[in-house]
């Protein structure tokens, strides 16, 4: 026989899960707009994303944001890790003041080309 969770127990469970998918969502949605997004707009977003990032994007990965813009896919966004010296599974969060003002430079090279 199997325990069954307390209603409480269930109810957070619910909660997280609600919440991870509005995470989801609107992750995918940016991602989306990047793909779209021109060069130049798709680094400007990029920007300010890294300089306040909203809840939704905190725990998203760096790696993930660089091969959401146009132009770049995964060898070339790993290559810029390692440039810059960011770890492939840093989160934008949890980047150092150092590393943001990096990528932020080069993004803000790339929206100027």
């Amino acid at each position: 026989m199997t325990p069954i969770a307390p209603a409480r127990e269930l109810d957070q469970r619910h909660q997280a899960l609600e919440l991870a998918n509005e995470i989801r969502y609107h992750r995918a949605a940016f991602k989306r707009w990047l793909r779209s997004a021109g060069q130049r707009h798709a680094a400007r977003s990029a920007v300010v994303i890294l300089h306040a990032p909203p809840p939704w994007a905190q725990t998203m990965k760096v790696r993930n944001l660089l091969v959401a813009l146009p132009g770049i896919r995964d060898a070339k966004a790993d290559r810029l890790l390692i440039q810059l010296g960011i770890s492939p599974r840093k989160t934008i969060a949890g980047m150092s003041p150092r590393q943001r003002l990096e990528l932020t430079n080069w993004l803000a090279r790339r929206a100027a080309e």
